[in-house]
């Protein structure tokens, strides 16, 4: 697998399918311990001493476990992003169906796309809304 193929849509969707619970009960199973790294860090060399250096886990796991981290957002690109009326209504004009247009946009920003669709339709309905009023004289 190469880094690009990492923001695969498709790919984050069967990462997005896994439950962390459940991924780290079978890490456990297999000899993980996520309750260690809460002792003190003399207490963590004397269990290290006890543990295996090393656990052997399934290829089926493994990727399944990667798929699952790579659905988490990216710490290092800031806050999520957020939708775009302006780029739905830009595909909107384009010909699409306003849900094809929103599903594009979940896409880019990883929101669910009927999330995007209602959103729009609200953002649509203030902005007929403000052009409607008539100014007093």
């Amino acid at each position: 697998m190469r880094t690009k193929d990492w923001n695969d849509p498709a790919l984050r969707g069967i990462g997005a399918k896994f439950e962390a619970y459940d991924l780290a009960s079978e890490l456990e199973s297999y000899g993980a311990d996520a309750a260690a790294l809460l002792l003190p860090t003399t207490e963590q060399r004397i269990l290290a001493g006890e543990r295996p250096t090393h656990i052997t886990l399934p290829t089926a796991f493994a990727d399944a476990l990667m798929a699952f981290l790579l659905s988490l957002p990216r710490s290092d690109h800031g806050r999520p992003r957020d939708w775009s009326p302006q780029l739905v209504e830009f595909s909107l004009k384009r010909g699409m169906s306003l849900r094809a247009a929103a599903k594009k946009e979940a896409d880019r920003t990883g929101k669910p796309a009927e999330d995007i669709e209602r959103a729009y339709r609200l953002w649509r309905a203030k902005r007929a809304k403000g052009r409607s009023k008539k100014t007093p004289l």
